[in-house]
Parts: C-alpha cells; sequence; structure tokens
C-alpha cells in the first residue's frame, strides 16, 4: 500500500491563524481561540501548529469528516476561532502516534513523530478520498522509507 505525507500548504497567502498563546491544549474538551479579524483569512481544511515541543492538526468539517470514515479510533475534538463578529470551527486531531513504521499496513492514517517533527500519514485510499472534495491548504508528498 502507500502512504502520503499530508502537510500544509504553505504557499497559500493568508491562511488562517490560530492564536495559542494562552490555549490549555493538554484539556480534552472543547475551547474558543480568540483572534483577531478572521473574515480577512483563508480558512484552510488543514493547519499545522507548533506549541513548544508538541505539533497539533487542525482540521476542517469537511477533513475530520473524512478521516473519521476510515479511521474510527481517532479522536476530535471541537476548537471554535471567534473574532468580534464571525466563528469557525475547527477539529483538533487526538490519536495515538507510532514510532514503528513497519506496522502501517494496519491502519490507513497514522501519526509518526520523526526528528523531532510529526507527520500524518494517510494511505492512498484516504488521500484520493480527500482530493475528492477539492481540499484548500493541503499538500501531499509520497512517503517511501527514508523521506522522514
Amino acid at each position: 500500500m502507500r502512504y502520503f505525507i499530508m502537510e500544509q500548504n504553505r504557499r497559500i497567502p493568508n491562511p488562517i491563524e490560530f492564536n495559542l498563546n494562552g490555549a490549555s491544549l493538554k484539556l480534552k474538551r472543547p475551547f474558543t481561540i480568540l483572534n483577531k479579524e478572521i473574515k480577512e483569512n483563508i480558512a484552510v481544511d488543514l493547519t499545522i501548529q507548533k506549541v513548544l515541543f508538541d505539533y497539533h492538526f487542525f482540521l476542517s468539517t469537511e477533513l475530520m469528516k473524512v478521516l473519521a470514515m476510515y479511521d474510527n479510533s481517532i479522536i476530535f475534538w471541537p476548537v471554535f476561532i471567534a473574532d468580534e463578529n464571525e466563528k469557525l470551527s475547527y477539529f483538533r486531531l487526538s490519536m495515538d502516534t507510532t514510532d514503528d513504521i513497519s506496522d502501517l499496513e494496519n491502519k490507513p492514517i497514522h501519526l509518526i513523530y520523526r526528528d523531532k517533527q510529526a507527520f500524518l500519514l494517510v494511505n492512498l485510499y484516504v488521500a484520493e478520498s480527500i482530493l475528492r472534495r477539492y481540499p484548500i491548504g493541503i499538500t501531499f508528498k509520497e512517503w517511501f522509507s527514508g523521506n522522514i
């Protein structure tokens, strides 16, 4: 089975920003993030934020539904981004991480930590399903046993 690294497309101008200062990301519950004007930003389907030594994956509702279809063990915590006039909803990905890449065939979605970075790997079927929905702000790079 072929796997792909799902990444945030850094070429998107002015993507939605998450002001994570003061947000308690260790809590296992929904929370709200207050941002400045969000209507001027592009609402992308995937945002990856690094806070200290942790990586946090924030997904749009559409992307969350696709991943939930393929792996029911993933937990998605609602996150609301609000300014004075608008409110957007995202979902924070919460799943077990793996260091053993030889065990990829058992599941369609993996969260892997390598060299102090986090990578979200999806198999070909998941990547195709996501691409059929015309996502905004997501790129896929084929994974092979040496590029992470």
